[in-house]
């Protein structure tokens, strides 16, 4: 099922140029920022940049649905006469297709990866504990142990 707007994206020649434009000049928060993907929060929208490495750029938005279950959506848009462009490609941040609308844009489908669930608080402390826990810790004589004691 659709669920929502994942992204809408530019693609980009130079990462660094388009990242200066939008977070200094535009002043959007980036929310990633790789040499291959970047993205911002705009009003809780993702606007990601996605570099062809120097190649040119056919200057386009490219919209990208966000969903649950891929391969459902995949199967009743085709038995409605959707035209895919090549099939799902499945990666390690999630899955991807491409499809046209009535007007011959392309369009992108995604699931992104499921997140793992939080752990509770109480195995979260044990597990990984953090700089405040680590602080009490050592507070009560029991931090790090000196070399040599």
């Amino acid at each position: 099922m659709i669920t929502g707007v994942q992204d809408v994206y530019h693609e980009v020649q130079d990462m660094r140029r388009a990242l200066a434009f939008y977070r200094d000049l535009l002043g959007l928060r980036v929310t990633d920022e790789s040499e291959d993907w970047s993205a911002f929060d705009v009003g809780g929208v993702r606007v990601g940049l996605d570099s062809t490495e120097g190649k040119p750029t056919p200057k386009r938005a490219i919209l990208t649905f966000k969903t649950t279950d891929i391969r459902a959506d995949v199967k009743r848009l085709r038995a409605e006469g959707v035209k895919f462009v090549g099939e799902i490609g499945d990666y390690p941040w999630g899955s991807v297709v491409v499809f046209g609308d009535s007007e011959g844009n392309l369009l992108k489908l995604m699931q992104p990866l499921k997140e793992p669930k939080p752990l509770p608080p109480s195995t979260r402390e044990t597990r990984n504990p953090g700089p405040r826990f680590l602080r009490r810790r050592r507070h009560e004589g029991l931090g790090r142990r000196r070399r040599g004691a």
